[in-house]
C-alpha cells in the first residue's frame, strides 16, 4: 500500500485519517462501523488533517494502542469483529511509526455491524468522507438481508391460493409443461404444485396460503401492494426524441396483472428487439435468431426480479434508449460486487423466486450470471457494464450499453449520413472534406428502425418475413422500405427475385 499516494488523494469514502496522539480516538469506532456497513476501507492511525493537507505524525507506543484496538473489538463495544489478523499492521514512513486498519465489508449475516449495543444509535454508514447515522430504514433492510432461507419464505395467511391470478398461474404451468413435458408435478392440482415450486406453504392454521413469493410472482397489482406498500415495476422505452417515451408498461395501470412474472414476459422482447442477429443457419437449414447478449439481458432482467428489495422504496425502474439499457431495483447487493462479477457465487435475496424462474429456465443457478455479463459485453467490443449501488434508499443499477466502437456512418455518392440521435437522421454534403449541413434532421419510426437492424443481420429478408418478426402488416413494411430508400438508408442490390437490401446505415 502507498500511503503517500492515498494521502495525496485525501480522506474519502475508503479511507479515514486520525492522529491518535493520545491513543484510540473514540471516533475510530463509528469509522470501523460504518466502512464495514458500506463498502469496506482503511484507517490510519498517526496522520494529522490541518487545512486539508496531511501530515504524517506517527504513534507513541504503537504495540499498546493495537493491543488496545483487539481488545476493543473483542468487547461489547460492537456488535461483532470483522477483522482478520494481518487486518492491523505498523508502517514505519520518515521514520514515524503509523497504524493501518483494513476494514473489510462485513459480510450480510454480520450486517448492520453497530456500537454500544445500540442497534438504532450505534449503527454508521460512509458517505464521500464521512460517518453518518444510518436511518430506522437502512437497519431493518440489513436485518432482513441477514435471513439464510431468504426474504421471500413468509407464508401470507391472510390470503388464499384462490386469490392469486389464475391466468398467471395458467400461462407458467402452459411454460413449465412444454420445458418438462413428462415432469410428474405436471399432474398435480393448482395448490400442491404451487407448493412443490415454493409460491405455496401451510400456515398456522395448517392452511395452504400463498408464500410471500407466491404473492409477487403470481399476485395482482393491489394485493401485493397490500402486503408490499412500495411494489412498483416500471419500463420505460425511449426511442423518440420527442416524447417523453416512446412505451411504457407499469404495474398499475390496470390493464395486466401487474405481478412480475407477467411482467418479465410483457417486456422482454422489447428488451430485446434493438439486439442484433447475425444471419447464421444452425445445420444448414435453420435461422438462429437469439446470440449470447440476448441470453445475457434476459439473465439480467431476471437477475433484477430475483434480487430485488421489495420492501425497499422506488420499485424496479427499467429504461431502455437506443442500444443503451438501465436496470435499477430496490436493495444492494448481498455480497461484495467483485465476488459478484467473478462468478462462481449465488446468494439470491428471494430463492423462492429465483427457483420459480429457474424451473421454467430462467436464471442462472451457479452465480454465473454477472461474470457472463461482463465476458460477453468484452467479447463484442461494448463498453463495459456500469454496476453501482447506492444508499439512502438502497438501490443497484446495472447501466447496459450495446454499441460498438465502428462508425455507423458511410457515404452514397457525395452523401453523409449519420444517426445524430435516437429517431433522427442528420445530413451533410461533403466538399472537399468539409461538411456542409443541407437539410433539417428527418424522424424514423420505430418500425424503420427495427427495419434496419433486421436487414443489416439479413440483407435477404422480405417484407413478408419482417411483417412476421414485428406483428406489421407487409404493406407497412414496404413503407417503409419506400421511405427509406428515398432517404438513401437503403439500397436494392439486384432484382426483386435473388436481389438483396445493402444497409448505408445501421
Amino acid at each position: 500500500m502507498d500511503i503517500r499516494e492515498l494521502l495525496k488523494k485525501g480522506e474519502s469514502i475508503f479511507l479515514e485519517c486520525k492522529s491518535a496522539a493520545g491513543g484510540v480516538p473514540k471516533s475510530l469506532w463509528d469509522s470501523y462501523s460504518a466502512f464495514a456497513n458500506t463498502y469496506g476501507g482503511t484507517i490510519l492511525l498517526g496522520v494529522e488533517e490541518k487545512k486539508s493537507k496531511f501530515t504524517i505524525t506517527g504513534v507513541d507506543n504503537p504495540q499498546a494502542i493495537i493491543s488496545d484496538l483487539w481488545n476493543t473489538l473483542c468487547s461489547d463495544k460492537v456488535s461483532g469483529n470483522i477483522l482478520f489478523n494481518d487486518s492491523i499492521y505498523t508502517l514505519t514512513i520518515d521514520e514515524r511509526t503509523i497504524i493501518v486498519i483494513e476494514v473489510p465489508r462485513a459480510e450480510r449475516t454480520d450486517r448492520p455491524v453497530f456500537l454500544n449495543k445500540n442497534l438504532y444509535g450505534g449503527t454508521f454508514r460512509r458517505n464521500g468522507d464521512g460517518d453518518y447515522h444510518c436511518t430506522r430504514e437502512q437497519i431493518v433492510a440489513m436485518v432482513r438481508d441477514q435471513q439464510e432461507q431468504g426474504v421471500d419464505g413468509k407464508i401470507i395467511e391472510n390470503m388464499t391460493v384462490a386469490e392469486l391470478n389464475q391466468e398467471s398461474i395458467q400461462g407458467y404451468r402452459n411454460i413449465f409443461k412444454l420445458s418438462k413435458p413428462d415432469h410428474v408435478w405436471n399432474k398435480l392440482s393448482e395448490e400442491f404444485f404451487l407448493m412443490k415450486i415454493g409460491a405455496a406453504g401451510r400456515g398456522t392454521d395448517c392452511e395452504i396460503h400463498p408464500t410471500a413469493a407466491g404473492l409477487l410472482f403470481f399476485g395482482d397489482f393491489i394485493s401485493i401492494v397490500n402486503e408490499f406498500p412500495n411494489f412498483f415495476l416500471d419500463y420505460r422505452e425511449h426511442l423518440l426524441a420527442d416524447e417523453r417515451w416512446s412505451d411504457r408498461v407499469c404495474s398499475g395501470d390496470a390493464t395486466w396483472s401487474g405481478n412480475i412474472f407477467d411482467f418479465y414476459f410483457r417486456i422482454i422482447n422489447r428488451l430485446l428487439s434493438d439486439v442484433k442477429v447475425p444471419f447464421q443457419l444452425k445445420d444448414g437449414l435453420t435461422r438462429i435468431n437469439e446470440t449470447t447478449v440476448h441470453k445475457a439481458l434476459r439473465e439480467a432482467l431476471a437477475n433484477a426480479l430475483i434480487h430485488s428489495d421489495y420492501n425497499g422504496r422506488r420499485g424496479i425502474v427499467i429504461e431502455k434508449s437506443f442500444r443503451h439499457i438501465s436496470i435499477k431495483n430496490p436493495g444492494i447487493f448481498r455480497l461484495n460486487i467483485e465476488d459478484a462479477i467473478n462468478g462462481g457465487v449465488s446468494d439470491a435475496r428471494n430463492p423462492r423466486i429465483f427457483n420459480m424462474f429457474n424451473l421454467i429456465d430462467i436464471g442462472e443457478r451457479s452465480g454465473c450470471g454477472l461474470c457472463n455479463l461482463y465476458n460477453i459485453w468484452e467479447d463484442n467490443n461494448f463498453p463495459q457494464p456500469e454496476l453501482l449501488e447506492e444508499f439512502n434508499p438502497d438501490r443497484t443499477s446495472l447501466v447496459l450499453d450495446f454499441s460498438t466502437s465502428s462508425n455507423i456512418s458511410s457515404t452514397i455518392d457525395d452523401m453523409a449520413i449519420t444517426l445524430r440521435e435516437p429517431g433522427f437522421l442528420s445530413y451533410s454534403r461533403v466538399h472537399n472534406s468539409s461538411k456542409e449541413y443541407v437539410a433539417a434532421p428527418v424522424k424514423l419510426s420505430k418500425t424503420a428502425h427495427k427495419i434496419l437492424s433486421i436487414l443489416s443481420e439479413d440483407p435477404f429478408a422480405t417484407a413478408q418475413s419482417i411483417s412476421e418478426d414485428l406483428e406489421v402488416t407487409s404493406r407497412a413494411i414496404e413503407k417503409n422500405f419506400q421511405k427509406l430508400k428515398q432517404l438513401g438508408v437503403i439500397q436494392r442490390v439486384g432484382g426483386t427475385k435473388g436481389g438483396h437490401w445493402k444497409v448505408i446505415i445501421q
